[in-house]
């Protein structure tokens, strides 16, 4: 069985800086209590790790369960990872979404996303 699998998503909402991981994502890297939001500048990639809350650092951030939104997502709002995500990325619509599919690594307990799977949502 491959090790990466293309089933998960993530969107980001450039006008309120705004991050949405799907729950399924979520339970796919192993429920964690947080996460951390790392960038890859020169691949081009995004990722998501399962992190412990207790350890603070850059980008983590502490996940609630009993604050899965109405689409199943977890919310999370980072000036910075939106603001980093706009820097690689030319002529985005500041009032738009927009959605990555990526891959799954089990074994790092993390999703991966390119901005090649790029798609504008309305």
């Amino acid at each position: 069985m491959s090790e990466c699998l293309h089933d998960v998503i993530m969107t980001v909402d450039i006008k309120k800086n705004r991050i949405r991981i799907h729950k399924a994502t979520v339970h796919a890297i192993g429920d964690p209590s947080a996460i951390q939001l790392l960038v890859d500048p020169q691949k081009l990639i995004f990722a998501i790790r399962a992190a412990n809350a207790d350890t603070p650092s850059q980008h983590t951030h502490k996940l609630y369960p009993n604050r899965i939104g109405a689409d199943s997502s977890f919310e999370i709002y980072s000036r910075a990872f939106v603001t980093e995500f706009c820097s690689l990325v030319d002529d985005l619509d500041k009032s738009c979404s927009y959605r990555m599919a990526g891959k799954l690594v089990k074994r790092q307990k993390a999703a991966v996303f390119s901005l090649e799977t790029l798609q504008k949502t309305e």
